[in-house]
């Protein structure tokens, strides 16, 4: 796993570059490269852009990277809808003298497949059908123009504004044939997501050509889209035993249990066909559009039933859109406020409850946080606002709120700062009661730890004073975070 030491920065918001392009916000993060959302300058719409780390700048990186520019060239040159349409490339000078490559595609509102199955599950195999078929589509779309993907995987099918399915991240990508001979390039080792591998990769001295690892991985993207599961965890190279005996009612028990549906018996032979240990008992991907029978039934529909299909696909759209409102909703601020004489608990993931069905926020968080695990009160955020402006916002809110005091630490502790709230009621008795008032008193340190891209833990720490009255406190402060996010 990379040090978080080495993370590389962020672009600023609002850097301009080469007086084209104004970053807006980060989108995500790839193995070669960071994407941001920028506004053109000239026409004020919203592009992706994506630019070359700094620490992966070798030449080889280089390569890859202008590798998957000449691919989205490609690819697109023949109107292709499977893939992001390429606008601008090239290099920008930071003010630190750096130059740094980039390239600017199309924006996909609805982001990628893999932020839709973390916060869902799997689509079942109804609406996996629809999606399913335009991947294997898009693949060997791909293929037909001897591009091999190497890298499938749900983190790198983004979603149109109709949910359709397009592919990205090239950097991985590599020739099918040798166009002078006619004849399929091998390769060897491993290349790509680990547990998206096909077993030749492991083994070594072992060649396998690009199309049987893209089938081997659309098998284990196939099971991730209906079941909402990854197949394997902590893949190593005697991982694929099962699949080399063939004892899949093992694995179907072990890791399909608590499948809410039913699986059928076309979608489950259609995975181990396409996950077989044996490159050559894959089906080939044009076999399975025309006469796989887990497709079957919506081929018939397109062909003889246009109308049908038009609405399963109208339902398919809506049904997303659902799912959209609800991951939406889920991110707003969520708190949980436990007990006063609540015994503390130690889990064994190392996380933080966050709400009141003890359901766990299972990112790892800063060793600071791991270290004390006697914040009582947090929310996590999810939005598009950078840490700082957020914490600056939050202070300057609650002072004109309440006209309390707000220590701000910035030397301790980067996004730290101590409020201090005051029963004005018993003044005078604060002089004589020194031990009370300092009951009544309630002094809360307020942290705000950024744990994921555009994720925010904000947790509250009762230093001292009743705890009636920091829940009160920290209620009202909920609602200006709300109110934050909301304007």
């Amino acid at each position: 796993m990379e040090d978080k030491k080495e993370e590389e920065p962020d672009l600023d918001k609002d850097l301009i570059i080469n007086e084209k392009y104004k970053i807006q916000y980060k989108l995500g993060k790839g193995g070669f490269g960071k994407v941001y959302l920028v506004q053109n300058l000239k026409d004020g719409k919203n592009y992706a852009l994506k630019v070359l780390l700094q620490r992966k700048k070798s030449d080889k990186n280089k390569r890859d990277f202008q590798k998957e520019i000449d691919t989205l060239k490609t690819l697109y040159d023949i109107n292709s809808s499977y893939v992001l349409k390429l606008y601008d490339e090239g290099k920008f000078i930071t003010e630190e003298k750096i130059e740094r490559l980039y390239f600017v595609v199309d924006y996909a509102e609805k982001g990628d497949l893999f932020h839709f199955l973390k916060e869902n599950g799997g689509l079942g195999e109804k609406f996996s059908k629809i999606i399913f078929k335009k991947i294997l589509e898009g693949i060997q779309f791909c293929h037909d123009n001897n591009i091999s993907h190497f890298d499938i995987k749900v983190a790198n099918i983004l979603l149109d504004d109709k949910f359709n399915p397009i592919i990205i991240d090239f950097g991985l990508c590599k020739p099918i044939k040798n166009l002078e001979t006619n004849e399929l390039n091998l390769y060897k080792g491993t290349r790509g997501t680990k547990e998206m591998m096909c077993p030749q990769m492991f083994e070594e001295g072992i060649r396998y050509n690009g199309i049987d690892a893209d089938i081997f991985a659309l098998g284990i993207l196939l099971f991730n889209l209906v079941i909402g599961k990854k197949c394997f965890k902590n893949v190593q190279a005697d991982c694929y035993d099962n699949i080399k005996k063939k004892t899949y009612d093992f694995f179907w028990e072990t890791v399909a249990i608590n499948q809410k549906e039913n699986l059928t018996k076309e979608f489950k032979n259609l995975f181990v066909r396409m996950i077989a240990y044996n490159p050559e008992e894959r089906p080939r991907i044009k076999d399975i559009l025309l006469k796989d029978p887990w497709l079957e039934t919506l081929n018939t529909l397109i062909e003889k039933e246009p109308e049908k299909y038009r609405k399963l696909e109208e339902e398919y759209v809506e049904y997303m859109l659902k799912l959209e409102q609800k991951i939406t909703e889920t991110n707003q601020p969520q708190i949980q406020v436990p007990e006063e004489k609540k015994k503390k608990i130690k889990y064994s993931d190392r996380s933080i409850s966050i709400d009141m069905d003890k359901k766990y926020f299972n990112n790892l968080l800063p060793n600071k946080v791991n270290k004390k695990r006697r914040y009582k009160y947090c929310i996590k955020i999810n939005g598009k606002i950078n840490a700082n402006d957020f914490m600056n916002l939050l202070v300057n809110e609650i002072i004109k709120a309440y006209g309390i005091d707000c220590l701000v630490n910035p030397n301790e502790e980067k996004l730290k700062f101590e409020i201090t709230f005051i029963n004005q009621d018993d003044e005078e008795e604060k002089e004589e009661e020194e031990d009370e008032e300092n009951n009544r008193d309630c002094i809360m340190k307020v942290k705000l730890y950024e744990i994921g891209i555009n994720e925010y833990l904000l947790c509250f720490d009762k230093c001292q004073g009743d705890l009636e009255i920091f829940h009160e406190n920290f209620l009202k402060i909920k609602d200006i975070v709300k109110n934050i996010f909301n304007n």
